[in-house]
């Protein structure tokens, strides 16, 4: 086993729990709620005070077979540097979003640019990369806008600094409910290199603050 994979693979449980304190503690990403069978829920606080929606998303899940070899193909570590979704006009930079000194997450300072989570493998790797962005700000619409209408086995492409690029094909989007986040489900080890692209959704609720739900797609490394 590659040992770049190993703390991905053997300390998955770490990883949700840092992700989700990045979720709870930023104002970055829309709320989630992580509920455990001791505790009660947890609540994040939400993304942007405006008053922008993004498109209605429906849930879809592709009815076909994944790529027969998915879980033979992976790349070695390289950090990623751009994103391009043809399908919903993504063509945007991406930076890394490490730990800061209170242990949660960077996030992106803008509504243009991209996040990776560095303690995720990289995009490509065996296991989840998970990728997050802005759906708008006080502005308007951001680059994961039109996230939730990205159609089943588009292609999302993502430019490495070893020169390659790393290619998913979309397997499905969902949109969750606060208080039914499938947090293992989208953060949880993967037997196959995936992506997790994260945003915002459903309606921002100016009395809470925070938007109602949350957008997730699921992807696969295919082969070039």
């Amino acid at each position: 086993m590659n040992m770049l994979h190993a703390p991905y693979i053997l300390s998955g449980s770490l990883l949700i729990r840092r992700v989700l304190h990045f979720f709870i503690k930023s104002n970055i990403i829309a709320l989630f709620l992580f509920a455990s069978v001791s505790t009660t829920l947890i609540s994040a606080s939400a993304l942007f005070l405006n008053g922008f929606s993004p498109e209605p998303v429906i849930s879809k899940s592709s009815t076909l077979q994944s790529d027969a070899n998915s879980a033979n193909v992976s790349l070695p570590r390289s950090v990623p540097t751009r994103l391009r979704i043809d399908g919903i006009r993504v063509d945007a930079p991406m930076i890394a979003l490490g730990l800061d000194k209170s242990g949660a997450m960077q996030t992106p300072n803008n509504g243009n640019d991209t996040g990776w989570y560095t303690g995720a493998p990289t995009p490509g790797e065996m296991g989840p990369s998970i990728i997050a962005a802005h759906v708008d700000t006080k502005s308007g619409p951001a680059v994961f806008w039109k996230l939730g209408q990205i159609e089943i086995g588009a292609i999302v492409e993502i430019d490495r600094a070893d020169g390659t690029t790393a290619r998913f094909r979309v397997e499905a989007v969902e949109q969750y409910l606060q208080s039914e986040f499938p947090t293992e489900k989208v953060y949880g080890n993967t037997s196959h290199a995936a992506v997790r692209l994260i945003t915002c959704g459903g309606v921002y609720d100016q009395n809470s603050k925070q938007y109602t739900h949350n957008t997730v797609v699921f992807g696969s490394l295919v082969q070039s």
